[in-house]
């Protein structure tokens, strides 16, 4: 819970502060700590219908995402967080695939259009000789001196 938004962490604790007491009972005190006053910057007002489920509510995804894994966490047997995790590694699956795909895309695209722009420039690096491409970098003075610290000891 590094970074929330006030907005989620008061959305959040309300649905909390709507659930009963025996389920809010078994999450740690300081993921409750740090929702409140991290809901307490929050300059909104949230209202929840209490005639309608949770899935229903027009809560922030950031909400949804903190109560899944208060859900995971705190509340589901180990059969449910099996099941949970098993759709997790799905999604996460599906959302890498689409990510490598967007920047398979991108890395053509871009590559196709430096293709366009390279030929001059190689003419001009195939023109010049071995002994011009190679170039030494000075060494820096603490180095050079190191150096040589280390000749004269290993002279003696």
């Amino acid at each position: 819970m590094d970074e929330i938004t006030a907005l989620a962490a008061a959305e959040t604790v309300s649905v909390l502060y709507n659930t009963e007491n025996s389920l809010v009972s078994k999450i740690p005190y300081i993921i409750i700590k740090v929702l409140e006053d991290k809901a307490f910057e929050c300059k909104e007002e949230i209202r929840l219908d209490m005639n309608l489920s949770l899935s229903e509510q027009s809560i922030s995804e950031e909400a949804q995402t903190i109560l899944s894994i208060i859900y995971k966490n705190y509340w589901c047997d180990e059969e449910k967080k099996k099941q949970m995790n098993a759709v997790f590694l799905q999604k996460s699956e599906e959302y890498d695939k689409e990510q490598e795909e967007k920047y398979n895309l991108i890395n053509s695209t871009m590559q196709e259009q430096l293709s366009n722009e390279i030929p001059e420039t190689s003419k001009n690096i195939n023109s010049i000789n071995n002994e011009e491409a190679l170039i030494v970098a000075p060494k820096k003075w603490y180095v050079r001196i190191f150096e040589k610290v280390v000749r004269f000891f290993r002279k003696k």
